[in-house]
């Protein structure tokens, strides 16, 4: 994947909530992503870190999902790791569990949090529930 034009970014499929904007992916968990599949990075010193920038993402979980969800990423046209949540050495993964929780109009679970990126680029996020395994791709723009 050399040039930008080549990130096949997931785009908004649904909004199957009044709760939620359009969701991007088909699968039981998915983002809402900004215009085009984009994820602005704000700068790393906005959370505290020397390397880890990024931008706050929602994620929503549907009450088909059986069970929690595992989301992990890396870039896919370079060597760098997408990160989670807060912290100067952000966390790997991003656990989704509904356990306890109410859902929204329409069957789903809001999960607001951070993705982390070092760099800009083309990222995948596979996404692990007990059905099976779904993909999404965003792309990262500084």
């Amino acid at each position: 994947m050399g040039d930008d034009s080549e990130c096949p970014v997931t785009l908004d499929t649904s909004t199957p909530s009044t709760d939620l904007a359009s969701l991007s992916g088909s699968g039981t968990v998915r983002p809402i992503l900004g215009p085009g599949g984009e994820i602005g990075i704000a700068p790393a010193a906005s959370f505290g870190s020397e390397t880890w920038g990024g931008n706050k993402v929602l994620w929503a979980l549907s009450v088909d999902a059986a069970g929690p969800a595992l989301i992990r990423g890396g870039r896919l046209d370079g060597p760098e790791e997408v990160r989670f949540d807060e912290g100067s050495m952000p966390a790997e993964e991003k656990v989704l569990d509904a356990t306890g929780r109410t859902a929204l109009d329409g069957g789903w679970y809001d999960f607001p949090g951070l993705v982390r990126f070092s760099a800009p680029g083309c990222y995948g996020f596979q996404i692990d529930t007990v059905a099976g395994t779904d993909y999404v791709v965003a792309k990262a723009t500084a």
